[in-house]
């Protein structure tokens, strides 16, 4: 994603890091490791890509993973809610649409006049009108418009080809 917004708009590395960290994203099952340019700044408990395998970066990454059952509170979940509901602009990437994923997210109509993109790498036709009727059930009046990617498209691809983010 970095790479992506640097290229697509000709920015230096300072202005895309910049920008990039002003972009929330929430990995609610947690995180093994950070790009390079992230873990410049904060270094004590981020694994950077590629990290070599040591005790030391094993406890890291255990402290890095959230364990989430299926029926237990989800631990973002006001911080998700609230990022979702002053945004203009939602773009899942990476996300397993799973019905209970969903409806941790889908609760209420906090959705409506949102534009909202979303990757589905690797799903057939048959996954995707399941996806979309899972979400159609969440609402009682019509669903938000969902901007699905082809299932070609990878999350960079996304962001590159259908641009929902514009830099102002």
């Amino acid at each position: 994603m970095f790479n992506s917004i640097q290229a697509s708009f000709g920015l230096s590395i300072n202005k895309t890091l910049e920008i990039f960290t002003s972009i929330p994203i929430i990995h609610i099952y947690g995180s093994l490791g950070d790009p390079d340019f992230l873990t410049i700044h904060d270094n004590n408990n981020k694994l950077p890509y590629g990290a070599e395998l040591s005790l030391k970066n094993i406890r890291i990454a255990i402290d890095n993973i959230n364990i989430i059952s299926e029926d237990g509170p989800l631990k973002y979940s006001s911080e998700i809610s609230n990022l979702i509901s002053k945004s203009d602009k939602i773009c899942f990437l990476g996300f397993g649409y799973n019905r209970i994923n969903l409806a941790r997210l889908f609760f209420n109509d906090y959705l409506d006049n949102k534009s909202i993109y979303g990757s589905v790498f690797g799903l057939g036709n048959a996954e995707l009108s399941e996806i979309k009727s899972i979400m159609k059930s969440f609402y009682q009046k019509s669903p938000p418009k969902f901007k699905f990617g082809s299932s070609s498209e990878r999350s960079i691809d996304i962001l590159t080809n259908h641009l929902p983010f514009s830099i102002t």
